[in-house]
């Protein structure tokens, strides 16, 4: 199934890519038709340049058009009548280009553009999207059965157990900060072991307890939805910016703010919890799923 969501999302994005970008028939003949105009008027224009050039070198009356106060041509001379002929030649080209090019110089509204767009390349970018779409939804569903515990055999039980294991850890947690902070209030004088120990305490809470709680993102939100997940993880993020602040207190030795900011990470912890407790008794049993 992984395999069908990844190329419905690989191949509706090319195809959408694709003809998304695509120019309508209009615009390429009338970019083709404006750059050749452009090339073959500035070729004209250099080779009416050579041309007078070489009659000032002759000292001859110059034709219309040359460029005023042109200077003459140095070194070996060449043939004057090729480079009339040349000039002739070039001149004749331009103005055929630019009167092909001529129709193209009203500019058609957005939505006429737009809409030779959509007969020529509209379908298959409307397509292509649509695989893009359905490749999402199928990745997304995927995620969220992987996330649950996989097959729908054990969705159930999954989906259960996982919500058990989170909230368990949770209240690991919110133990050890309640200990934590009954120690760190009988302390009002502080010893260099006293703030290696919480320095070391915070340290494994963040490695034990906080890393596997953040890993299990997924699995909250798959379980709880947008909602309970933002219930959950506001105060649990809240919880962990607190200990972190405790931790830098400590480092800078100071005891106070480190006592201060270890009890407002115990109240966010505890108020997670609490969430979790809510949405747990909310969500249908496994009978009433049944």
């Amino acid at each position: 199934m992984k395999i069908v969501s990844t190329a419905l999302i690989v191949f509706g994005l090319g195809l959408a890519a694709a003809f998304g970008a695509r120019n309508s028939d209009n615009i390429v003949e009338r970019q083709e038709a404006l750059g050749e105009a452009r090339l073959l008027n500035e070729a004209s224009a250099r080779a009416l340049v050579l041309y007078c050039k070489e009659l000032a070198r002759l000292e001859r009356p110059l034709v219309s058009g040359c460029p005023e106060g042109v200077a003459a041509a140095e070194g070996e001379g060449k043939d004057v009548e090729a480079l009339a002929s040349a000039w002739k030649t070039a001149s004749e080209k331009a103005g055929t280009a630019a009167h092909a090019a001529a129709k193209y110089d009203v500019v058609e509204s957005p939505g006429r553009r737009f809409s030779d767009w959509l007969q020529q390349a509209g379908g298959p970018f409307a397509i292509g999207i649509i695989l893009l779409v359905v490749g999402a939804l199928l990745a997304r569903k995927e995620a969220r059965a992987a996330a649950l515990g996989g097959s729908e055999k054990v969705y159930k039980g999954a989906r259960n157990k996982a919500a058990v294991d989170f909230g368990q850890l949770l209240q690991e947690l919110n133990d050890d900060l309640k200990g934590a902070n009954e120690r760190v209030a009988q302390v009002s004088e502080p010893s260099d072991d006293d703030f290696e120990q919480l320095r070391y305490l915070i340290k494994n809470l963040q490695y034990d307890k906080f890393e596997p709680l953040i890993e299990s993102r997924v699995r909250v939100e798959a379980r709880f939805g947008v909602a309970g997940f933002a219930a959950i993880f506001g105060p649990l993020s809240a919880g962990e910016r607190q200990l972190n602040r405790a931790w830098s207190a400590l480092v800078d030795r100071h005891w106070p703010e480190a006592k201060d900011s270890l009890a407002r990470s115990g109240r966010s912890l505890q108020s997670a919890h609490e969430q979790v407790l809510r949405l747990a008794s909310e969500a249908p049993s496994e009978d009433a799923a049944a």
